[in-house]
């Protein structure tokens, strides 16, 4: 029961329908199927959400084991994957103080070598399982190193990071052109101006 979303509603109707001995089918309608029962729940819905005084309370006393809270409000989704995500953001935010993550520390403090797993590095790690012999699996003409990454023939441009990487200065360098030249009713720039930016070597 616990690993139904909204698990807490759907007990409290159980509850209702057991206490009321009710005979209850559900029927599935489309959306947007303009059926009448639909659209006065849908209204019922809405005039509960914009009411400040329905108190949040469930309306009747829920068939769970027990309700979980979390900052005084019940859990209302599958528990385990609740506990799952709280320890996900914890492990997250232990990792994002480390350090290396700290925003006063160097980007040089990084180890990407490690952390990038390239063929030199595996060779590295495993020679047992990655011949010493073997080159990088694209162009097969030199050793995959991190620098070789950013020079690769093999790769595809619009995937190559050097290329991907003078994109981007391109565009930032078009972006204030074009800014600059919308500004020129409030600055005056040279003739010249604009094959001079252009020039610039990105």
């Amino acid at each position: 029961m616990l690993k139904e979303s909204n698990h807490l509603l759907w007990s409290s109707v159980r509850s209702i329908v057991s206490q009321k001995n009710l005979d209850v089918t559900l029927i599935k309608v489309p959306a947007h199927a303009d059926d009448p029962l639909n659209n006065n729940v849908d209204a019922l819905v809405k005039a509960a959400h914009a009411d400040s005084q329905i108190s949040s309370q469930l309306l009747s006393e829920p068939l769970t084991p027990c309700i979980l809270q979390f900052n005084s409000l019940p859990v209302d989704m599958n528990i385990q994957k609740f506990i799952r995500d709280i320890f996900d953001a914890k492990s997250l935010l232990t990792l994002a103080v480390l350090p290396r993550f700290n925003f006063n520390s160097s980007i040089s403090d990084i180890d990407w070598t490690y952390m990038l797993l390239t063929l030199t590095t595996l060779q590295r790690r495993k020679p047992y399982l990655y011949d010493l012999s073997w080159l990088c699996p694209q162009c097969n003409s030199s050793p995959e190193t991190l620098d070789h990454l950013w020079t690769c023939p093999y790769i595809l441009p619009e995937f190559s990071p050097l290329n991907t990487f003078k994109t981007l200065l391109l565009d930032l360098r078009t972006n204030y052109l074009d800014n600059l030249l919308s500004a020129t009713p409030l600055i005056s720039l040279q003739d010249s101006f604009v094959d001079d930016f252009t020039a610039i070597d990105c």
